[in-house]
This record gives structure tokens, C-alpha cells and sequence, in this order.
């Protein structure tokens, strides 16, 4: 049994269980949208090797990739996860913490 066994079994004992079928569910979930971002991604990639303006330039059209990719990819794994009902979404603040209005502040 190597080091990491010992510690997941000690602190699933101390914690009272890990709720292993949650876990194990999350995770699934976030392949699931992992997936689905990968191909998104994959196919903004197809597209931009496509464009024929863009042949020449690599530079430019790695640029398109990744100007088109991140936002289409982020957007299809965030899309995915609260389709598939992801409770850690909760967790991610999609707004920075200095935009968000205090509770109160404004009358």
C-alpha cells in the first residue's frame, strides 16, 4: 500500500467517510464537460487551419486559435458542468469580488 492509500484511508476515517459515490459522480461530470470543451476547442483549431487567409501567416492563426479557442472552450466546459448539475460552480466566482455589490451598500 503506497503513501497516498494510507493517507486517503486515514482521512476518510477521521472525516467520517469521503462520500466516494459523490466523488466519484463530480468527477464524471467534469470529464463529461472536459470532453465536450476539448472538442469545442479542437474544432475552433480545424477551422482556423481552414481559413485560407490565414495559411501563410502561422503566427496569426495561432492567434485565432487562441483568441477563438479559450473563450468557446471555457464557455462549453461552464455550459456542460451546470447542465450536468455541478455543485463546485457554486464555488467559482464568475464575477471578481470587488464588482459585487455589498449587501446594504446601496440603501
Amino acid at each position: 500500500m503506497c503513501i497516498r492509500d494510507r493517507l486517503f484511508l486515514v482521512l476518510r476515517r477521521r472525516l467520517g467517510g469521503l462520500e466516494e459515490g459523490a466523488l466519484a459522480w463530480s468527477a464524471a461530470r467534469a470529464a463529461a464537460a472536459t470532453w465536450l470543451m476539448i472538442v469545442v476547442v479542437a474544432g475552433f483549431m480545424v477551422w482556423a487551419r481552414g481559413w485560407y487567409e490565414l495559411a501563410d501567416r502561422r503566427g496569426v492563426r495561432y492567434l485565432v486559435e487562441l483568441a477563438a479557442g479559450v473563450p468557446a472552450g471555457t464557455l462549453t466546459f461552464l455550459a456542460a458542468a451546470w447542465l450536468a448539475g455541478a455543485q463546485e460552480l457554486r464555488s467559482v466566482p464568475l464575477v471578481p469580488r470587488r464588482w459585487r455589490r455589498r449587501a446594504g451598500a446601496y440603501g
